[in-house]
């Protein structure tokens, strides 16, 4: 398993790589919430100094399943030993846990809102971060009536467009492009946000936020 040290160095990269993807946006302001240590916060409030100063309030939540992929190792921190191995186990597990995250991350949004009374109305988001073997994004449905106060969830998506380029080649010719018997140029290495607007949001958020994404 991952000591707590490694788990919680997940978790600050995840709150640095949010924040940097909101930062991108020259008119955007990012302030941190959960300096207010006297209650349960989201991360962050982001909003346009200039323009729209409710913004958005964001969380961001890791859902850790199966195993953590660091470019050096895979180290396993699933109760399920065999969990790392069997990828749709790890979704199933996965999918569990993004509702305890979400339910835990609009705890701490309430508690905001309940303490400080500008940010109600606010539309809040909240921002996953998935280990390899677990990563059930895709599954999370647009129509979460039991979530009226999330507005949408989101992730980073890394060159989504070099990976739609490659599913249009048979795997021979995917075999003779890595062999470089076939040449291709590819789109170039993107990093965008994947929006998922809850359709049954109290408080529906502006894509405008999320810029450079695309809809999920």
């Amino acid at each position: 398993m991952l000591d707590e040290a490694a788990l919680e160095r997940v978790s600050r990269e995840s709150e640095v790589t949010t924040r940097r993807m909101f930062e991108k946006v020259p008119s955007h302001k990012v302030v941190s919430l959960d300096i207010d240590t006297s209650a349960p916060r989201p991360d962050y409030h982001i909003f346009e100094p200039s323009g729209d100063t409710r913004g958005i309030v964001c969380e961001v939540k890791c859902v850790l399943t199966g195993g953590y992929v660091d470019g050096r190792h895979i180290s396993e921190y699933s109760l399920d030993p065999g969990a790392g191995s069997k990828r749709g186990h790890s979704e199933l597990q996965s999918s569990r846990r993004i509702n305890e995250a979400i339910e835990k991350a609009l705890g701490q949004y309430r508690s905001l809102v309940r303490d400080v009374s500008k940010f109600e109305g606010t539309p809040f988001v909240v921002a996953l971060f998935f280990d390899f073997f677990g990563d059930a994004f895709d599954l999370i449905s647009r129509d979460m009536p039991e979530y009226p106060l999330l507005s949408a969830v989101i992730r980073v998506e890394q060159s989504k467009e070099i990976r739609d380029f490659l599913l249009q080649f048979s795997a021979d010719d995917l075999q003779a492009i890595i062999e470089g018997r076939v040449p291709v140029t590819p789109p170039p290495e993107t990093e965008k946000w994947a929006l998922l607007r809850n359709t049954a949001a109290q408080y529906p958020v502006d894509k405008r936020w999320f810029e450079p994404c695309f809809d999920r």
